[in-house]
């Protein structure tokens, strides 16, 4: 989504995880799961934000590219 939005052809160069923080140990705080589903905050009362995942990349893509990040 993120190559699209930029324009740009997506390449994709897999790294060892392990090889990796080897290499840059100030990384390890990013490199932990997401959150893929946020079904279990409904029934705690909680309500994600309704913005689709692509608005949301085509929006933070221009607030990181444009200016006035319109």
């Amino acid at each position: 989504m993120i190559a699209g939005l930029l324009g740009v052809d997506l390449r994709i160069e897999q790294v060892p995880v392990d090889t990796y923080l080897a290499e840059h140990p100030e990384a390890t705080p990013f490199l932990c799961h997401r959150i893929y589903s946020m079904a279990r905050l409904h029934p705690i009362g909680v309500t994600p934000p309704d913005t689709t995942r692509s608005a949301g990349l085509a929006l933070h893509v221009a607030s990181l590219t444009t200016a006035d990040g319109a």
